[in-house]
């Protein structure tokens, strides 16, 4: 039985992505590694001060996650994403220590312009 978005429901453990609720709890997970190991390591020479992980995207066979990231004030956003592609290796490890998965995923750091995004539709609504 196909649901509106055409995928089959397989009972209700698929959401409207055609991603299963393990990649869900999965990328949960990984977003509070990752953020616990920011917050306790405290990273030396981290380009911002505070960054925020949004929110973490994760492939349905669990070897793929995209985590989404945002600097406090959109201040030295490229220069963050470098130093964090530069030090995935690190959270890479952090993962494979603390979750009990069968493959660490790749990782791969990404701006998320989803406030800018936001701010943007409500100047235009405003206006």
């Amino acid at each position: 039985m196909a649901d509106v978005y055409g995928i089959k429901k397989v009972d209700g453990r698929t959401d409207k992505r055609g991603r299963g609720k393990r990649a869900d709890r999965v990328a949960f997970k990984i977003r509070e590694c990752i953020s616990d190991t920011i917050l306790r390591d405290g990273l030396p020479n981290i380009p911002c001060r505070i960054l925020t992980i949004t929110h973490v995207d994760m492939s349905p066979d669990l070897r793929n996650s995209k985590i989404f990231v945002a600097p406090f004030n959109g201040e030295l956003q490229e220069e963050t994403i470098s130093f964090l592609e530069e030090h995935k290796h690190y959270f890479k490890n952090v993962i494979a220590k603390k979750m009990n998965l069968k493959y660490v995923p790749e990782i791969v750091f990404k701006i998320d312009d989803s406030l800018e995004y936001s701010e943007k539709i409500n100047k235009l609504l405003v206006n």
